[in-house]
This record gives C-alpha cells, sequence and structure tokens, in this order.
C-alpha cells in the first residue's frame, strides 16, 4: 500500500514533524548533505522527524556528475562521488535513517553534465552498493527524463525514486493525485514499466507546506510505493537460482554479478540459471534482481524418468537353469534312444519269424 512521504531540506527552514503526521504523513526524507556538505536544517529535522515516529529518510544532493567538478574525468568523478557518498552515510546512520537513502541526482542552473551514460550509471551502482553495505536503504533520486538520459536504469541494480510533476502551479494534494496505474502519456508508461524499481514517486512541489507542518509555502509530496523491508523477497530453499524471463540488457547486468561473485551461470532462452552459490550470495543476486522488476525462483532441475530395466539375473540362477535345461535334454535323449532300441529289436523278431516262413 503506497505511503504519504515529505522530503525537506534548509528551504523549509522549519518542520513540526507531529503535524505532518496528523496530515497522514508516515516518511519524511531529510537532506543530510549537499555535496559533502552538511545540510543546515539536518541536526534539528532528522531527530524531529524520530520523535515523532515518522519513518526517517535521508538524501544527498550529489555534484560529483557536474564537468566543473570532474572536468570530465571518470576518475575525478569517482573520488568525489566516494566523498559523497560517506558524508551521506555517515549522517544517515548515525540519525537511524529506517527508509530510503538516497543519491540526488540533478544539473543546478548553470551546471552541465561531465560523464556519459555508462559511466554514470557505474558510478551510482557504486555508490549505491556502498550505501547497502553500510546497512541503509539506497536508492536513486532524479527526474523522470534523467533517469531516460542518463541512467541506464536495468544496470542500476538499485531502486528510483522518480519526479515527474503535474502542471505548476496545479500540483495536486495526496487525495487529489491521479493514481500511477492511470498516468497518462510516455511517461506514465515510463515510470509503470520501471516495476518493483520504481520505490517512490514524487508527483507535487507547489503549495501545501502549512497544511503539513513546515516553514515554506511549497513542500515536495511523495508517494512511497513500498518502503525498505517490504520487496517482497521470498526465502529460497536451493542454492541455485533461476531469474528471468529477462531483457538481455538485464541479464548481462545478472551474469556480470555472478561472475563478480564467482558463481556459475548459464543461459536458458530467457532466463539465467545462476548457482549453486552461498545464502549470502542467494540474497545479493535475488536483492538484485529483484530491484530491477525480474521474476526469481528456485532451480529445481526436473528429473528425467528411468527407462525401464529387467530384473538382473544371479549368475547362479542362469547356471542352474541351464544345468536343468541339460538334464531334461538328457533324459529326453534316453528315453528316444530306449523307443529306438524297442523298435529295432521289434523289428529284428518280425523279420526272424517271415524268414522262417519262407
Amino acid at each position: 500500500m503506497p505511503e504519504k512521504a515529505l522530503d525537506i531540506s534548509r528551504w523549509q527552514d522549519t518542520l513540526d514533524a507531529s503535524a505532518a503526521r496528523a496530515a497522514g504523513i508516515t516518511t519524511i526524507l531529510c537532506r543530510a548533505v549537499y555535496g559533502t556538505g552538511k545540510d543546515v536544517r539536518w541536526d534539528r529535522f532528522a531527530p524531529a522527524v524520530k520523535t515523532a515516529g515518522l519513518r526517517l529518510g535521508a538524501y544527498g544532493f550529489a555534484t560529483w556528475h557536474y564537468r566543473n567538478t570532474n572536468s570530465g574525468s571518470t576518475g575525478a568523478a569517482r573520488a568525489a562521488m566516494l566523498a559523497q557518498t560517506d558524508a551521506l552515510i555517515d549522517l544517515a546512520k548515525t540519525a537511524g535513517a529506517d527508509s530510503w537513502v538516497a543519491v540526488d541526482q540533478e544539473l543546478e542552473a548553470g551546471q552541465s553534465m561531465g560523464l556519459d551514460r555508462a559511466a554514470n550509471t557505474a558510478l551510482l551502482a557504486e555508490s549505491c552498493e556502498r550505501i547497502r553495505a553500510a546497512g541503509l536503504h539506497p536508492c536513486v533520486y532524479c527526474s523522470a527524463g534523467w533517469a531516460d538520459a542518463h541512467i541506464d536504469t536495468g544496470a542500476l541494480g538499485a531502486p528510483l525514486w522518480i519526479a515527474w510533476y503535474y502542471n505548476d502551479p496545479a500540483d495536486p494534494d495526496f487525495e487529489g493525485c491521479t493514481p500511477l496505474e492511470s498516468l497518462p502519456g510516455k511517461w506514465g508508461d515510463y515510470l509503470r514499466g520501471l516495476g518493483r524499481q520504481l520505490c517512490a514517486w514524487q508527483f507535487g512541489r507547489i503549495g501545501y507546506g502549512g497544511k503539513y507542518g513546515v516553514g515554506s509555502a511549497n513542500v515536495d509530496r511523495n508517494w512511497v510505493c513500498y518502503q525498505p523491508g517490504e520487496e517482497e523477497i521470498p526465502v529460497y530453499t536451493s542454492d541455485t537460482l533461476k531469474i528471468g524471463p529477462a531483457s538481455t540488457g538485464d541479464l548481462k547486468t545478472l551474469a556480470a554479478l555472478a561472475e563478480s561473485l564467482a558463481v556459475a551461470v548459464r543461459q536458458e532462452a530467457d532466463c539465467l540459471i545462476i548457482g549453486p552459490m552461498s545464502a549470502g550470495d542467494i540474497r545479493t543476486v535475488s536483492s538484485r534482481a529483484l530491484a530491477l522488476g525480474l521474476p526469481c525462483e528456485d532451480y529445481l532441475p526436473q528429473e528425467q524418468p528411468e527407462e525401464p530395466q529387467d530384473e538382473p539375473t544371479e549368475p547362479d540362477t542362469v547356471l542352474t537353469a541351464l544345468a536343468e535345461i541339460r538334464n531334461g535334454q538328457r533324459e529326453t535323449d534316453a528315453k528316444v534312444q530306449a523307443l529306438l532300441d524297442r523298435l529295432a529289436a521289434v523289428g529284428a523278431i518280425l523279420a526272424g519269424e517271415g524268414a522262417g516262413n519262407g
């Protein structure tokens, strides 16, 4: 069941988290860092969210993809990404974030993109893996157009929190929001096509600040499609998984993951068979598959029916049978020979009698 969420930062100035909760909000995602610098409202907002009994999410506004940060160098972008990701992790862990921890990727006015799509996706994926390894729940925040242009979502291996708005200034509140299932046009199709990879949708940003207890006229409003821990990851009883049907791109992503874990992988039509593997590797592989919205199940090879076979015959039994056959044959031969002898004797008698009468 989708939940109502806000995301806030220094621009909101104040927060009455209890008022937000009374208005139906279950989760507030607070900006923790801009680059590596802590948001000036984080130290007030994060504890207030926890005190009100709401779920706390966090996000870091990334700048490592900016050309003026990396000068077009993937290595420079990676160094900045590691520093910014670690700053986000440190604050989110300390505050006890229990909802999504997002890498916020967009461009501010006057900035330009300094990475191609493949390099950008690889660094986003590494950032998310780093957040996950810290025991937190990563996702990537961006607009629908940004995701389409700059991220290979099939290779990302993490959920997406997508911003796609109605026409300003007529953004609706939660009650007037068109359900995701009914969104029209290209971007409605795009969001639905993400399946389980879509963890949240930011649908409005204009108005309603006062209603939700923040110190600004406007506040970002979001539907959280599912919370961390609600990914519906099943319990597997086999040490081998069957994943798919899936696109070629998704299969390549999972095959590369399996290879990095030194786990055997083979393809059957549009599915992958991965394993045998440990319970930890099963969790890693299945989490990645389900984050991509792919079916994942135990692989249990079908047993081939055995050919019916005659009961084996013991050697002694064979010899006994042959001996019985020979004995029977001897008895038959003896009887035949006795009969022939008798016939010969009778013939001799008859021949003698015939000679005497001549």
